[in-house]
């Protein structure tokens, strides 16, 4: 295919994308509702998910940081009590009524900022301890049903060194949401500081608005246009795209949890992102391509499916609402049997473009409606893989006059039973982040797939165009042999 004609023809597939997303449907709207209404399709699936295991933990998102300086405190903490008071999920909780989940929200903030003062002990090893107190909470059980749902720790060293972390269960809250509570807090707190409160603007919806919106509008013919398409994308899938095992399968999932990390070098970087322009597609796209290649040479099948996760923030009122909006989507690639990268890539694309024009539909009603008749007898979920680019963090310099680092807070394995995954993550260092379940990969396993994962990218770098077979040799070269990787 010609430059031209790759435009032209991604150009054609955008268009169709935003018809989707233009098409009519119930219009969201903020109106005075009694409580105890129902759940997003989403949180009915998180909810159920955390009554089949209580004590499971990997549901709470955190975000930490070393704050130094000299934090105002009292600004920092009326600041958390706007953000609650202003969005509704974080005065929510999830009862259960006749056995039926419902969404309460409460009128005041159920919890303010907890400060844990550690300046008293002595001993050279507090920030230790700091991080020890910031992993307890990430790891404590959350109560649906009383809340609260989020907790704010600051632990204090001395005047000048802080820890502060945000805890949050993904039944409130997404990544989406992360963007938007750190730019209300940093000028919330901007204006505590000043002694000029900032008032943000109202919200035109709130989280318990999107569940009534997302019923609605999935009754009519814009929700069965939604699984129609669905129906005809996974029409036809075969046997899981599993990857090769080291070890047998524990009869009840432990929910661990390794990572391996590799740096993606900034010369690669810069290479790949000329090949993104070149091919007028999109970073995450290339990407996605690679480890496509990657699973089908080492599951040896050309029909490839995996799961992504997508914002699913496409209508406007929604944008700027804390909660729990985001999707699972299947991303099912048919790998050409010859041909270049470029061919792929095209593909992938469609398979992209399309998933964000369908991504309205939570995948609880794709896998009930469609999934579960064709899994029926298998005893792992048929998407065992996952691929995420996680863009670059918002431009968020901190809070005022202080210098914050941001802290790694280790959460339990995810809760959706992924056998591995993959997370590259896009700023000024890029890097390849493989996530795996240490019961059934040797680390050495991960290790392997993960550099010819990168020479992958090596090879599509030099040269976007070259051959699929190519491309295999390159595996081959890192120990990754067709159909296995041993």
């Amino acid at each position: 295919m010609t430059d031209d004609a790759r435009a032209a023809s991604g150009k054609a597939m955008w268009e169709s994308v935003k018809a989707v997303l233009s098409s009519p449907g119930p219009r969201p709207d903020r109106r005075s509702r009694p409580n105890d209404g129902p759940l997003s399709l989403q949180q009915e699936r998180i909810w159920r998910s955390q009554q089949f295991r209580p004590d499971l933990c990997s549901s709470n998102l955190a975000m930490a940081y070393r704050v130094a300086g000299r934090l105002d405190v009292r600004a920092l903490a009326a600041s958390l009590e706007s953000i609650v008071l202003r969005h509704e999920a974080f005065r929510s909780t999830y009862p259960a009524l006749a056995g039926e989940p419902v969404h309460r929200v409460a009128d005041r903030a159920p919890a303010g900022l907890q400060i844990e003062d550690l300046g008293a002990l002595p001993g050279p090893d507090l920030e230790n301890r700091a991080r020890r107190l910031l992993v307890e909470v990430v790891r404590q059980p959350p109560d649906l049903e009383r809340g609260p749902l989020y907790r704010f720790l600051l632990v204090r060293l001395h005047a000048e060194l802080h820890y502060l972390g945000f805890f949050f269960h993904d039944i409130i809250f997404d990544g989406f949401s992360g963007g938007i509570f750190l730019r209300e807090l940093a000028e919330l707190y901007r204006g505590e500081i000043r002694g000029a409160p900032v008032r943000l603007p109202t919200l035109p919806c709130q989280l318990s608005d999107f569940a009534h919106w997302q019923r609605e509008a999935l009754k009519g013919k814009w929700g069965s246009e939604q699984l129609r398409y669905w129906q005809r994308k996974l029409d036809g899938l075969g046997p899981p795209s599993r990857l090769p095992l080291d070890y047998r399968r524990h009869p009840v999932p432990r929910y661990r949890q390794e990572n391996l990390c590799l740096p993606v070098e900034s010369e690669l970087v810069s290479r790949l992102t000329s090949v993104v322009r070149w091919l007028g597609t999109t970073p995450f796209v290339v990407f996605q391509a690679a480890f496509t290649l990657l699973l089908r040479h080492a599951y040896g099948r050309r029909d490839v499916a995996m799961l992504s996760v997508y914002a699913n923030r496409t209508r406007a009122p929604f944008a700027g609402v804390i909660g729990s909006f985001s999707n699972i989507l299947v991303l099912r690639t048919s790998v050409p049997e010859t041909g270049g990268f470029q061919e792929l890539v095209e593909r992938v694309d469609l398979t992209s473009r399309e998933a964000f024009a369908h991504q309205a539909l939570p995948f609880g009603v794709v896998w009930k409606e469609i999934l579960e008749p064709l899994y029926r007898g298998e005893s792992r979920p048929p998407f065992p893989v996952k691929f995420i680019l996680q863009n670059a963090a918002p431009d968020w310099p901190g809070l005022p006059g202080l210098d914050m680092t941001p802290v790694s807070v280790r959460k339990p394995h995810d809760q959706d039973e992924i056998d591995a995954w993959i997370e590259v993550k896009e700023g000024a260092d890029w890097t390849a982040e493989f996530k795996y379940d240490p019961d059934l990969f040797k680390r050495a396993t991960i290790a392997r797939l993960a550099q010819g994962y990168l020479a992958l990218l090596r090879g599509v770098a030099s040269d976007p165009s070259q051959s699929l077979s190519r491309l295999f040799e390159s595996l081959e070269a890192h120990g990754i042999k067709a159909g296995g990787t041993r």
